[in-house]
């Protein structure tokens, strides 16, 4: 990589099982960890699979041809399978591995706002949401088939999202905040388990990262642009009752209100910078059920032969 991370860390070594297709991801300081990874990994898989590895590909590397990757394939029995020189579709589901990895650790840390130096929380974060993506291949999570069990993702976040750690009432003083706000960073890579690391004084990530668009109303109205989302959601209102976007009725009996929802979206300009920040109020009708709450499903839609016959009509009076 470019840049070092925090902690130091220049490369990522990436494992991946080419038949359910589970990766594995470690940033390295060095290329010469890869052999003490290595066998980490290995051994961390086969205790969790109760299956030994047979055979392993790689290039030909110094970091993967040398006599200490050498030793840990011959201690497990191992075949280390390397592929000809110049010749990466020999090992084309890894080489794409790395690429995809690069490509979303890229636009995460774009659309988040975060400086480069955090890519190896990115990449490891990229991978852990990889696992837990059904495969063409399966039709399920890489995670599915090696633990068999679906994966567990209610408690994931967009990366960069704002986070909170809870302070317990014997670390903290009086008018200090049970929840002080925190930057999300990266899932563990073995455990659900998620880090956070305190924002220093002067640190702000610039792009979208600075004003985070609010999920749902608490956020809106519970965050440190509180005011302006509020603001936004009274000019929303304002627009729906000027235009008599509804009207006011008995409800039915046994007829179940369809719920509403606030949604937000901050518009910018050219560069980048903020707009305005726009709240709209919508319904939630895919919750509708057809039968129950209407009958007949209708969509227009113009004859071709019609359109042409129009469309001729128009260029003929132009």
């Amino acid at each position: 990589m470019p840049v070092a991370s925090v902690g130091g860390s220049r490369y990522f070594a990436a494992f991946l099982d080419d038949y359910i297709k589970l990766s594995v991801v470690v940033p390295l300081k060095q290329k010469s960890e890869v052999a003490k990874v290595t066998e980490h990994v290995i051994n961390r898989l086969e205790l969790q699979s109760g299956k030994q590895l047979k055979s392993v590909r790689t290039d030909r590397g110094k970091e993967y041809v040398n006599k200490a990757l050498k030793n840990v394939f011959e201690g497990k029995g191992t075949v280390h399978q390397k592929t000809a020189p110049y010749s990466a579709e020999q090992n084309g589901l890894a080489e794409r591995l790395n690429g995809d990895l690069e490509e979303k650790t890229r636009a995460m840390l774009e659309d988040s706002g975060l400086a480069k130096e955090l890519w190896a929380k990115a990449v490891v974060t990229a991978n852990y949401t990889r696992n837990r993506t059904p495969v063409s291949a399966h039709g399920r999570t890489p995670w599915e088939l090696f633990f068999g069990e679906k994966p567990n993702v209610g408690h994931t976040r967009v990366f960069g999202a704002r986070a909170f750690r809870h302070v317990p009432k014997q670390r903290r003083r009086k008018l200090d905040p049970r929840y002080p706000a925190r930057k999300r960073r990266a899932p563990g890579k073995w455990y659900r388990a998620n880090l956070a690391a305190e924002p220093k004084a002067g640190e702000h990530p610039k792009g979208t990262g600075e004003h985070p668009e609010p999920q749902t109303y608490q956020e809106a109205v519970g965050g440190e642009e509180s005011e302006l989302w509020r603001k936004s959601m009274d000019e929303e209102m304002r627009s729906l009752l000027e235009n008599g976007t509804w009207e006011l009725v008995e409800r039915p009996e046994g007829v179940k209100p369809v719920p509403m929802k606030w949604v937000y979206k901050i518009k910018r300009d050219a560069l980048g910078n903020v707009e305005r920040y726009k709240s709209r109020l919508v319904a939630k009708g895919y919750l509708q059920k057809q039968g129950i709450d209407f009958e007949e499903v209708y969509a227009p839609m113009s004859n071709h032969t019609t359109l042409r016959a129009l469309l001729a009509v128009v260029a003929e009076r132009d």
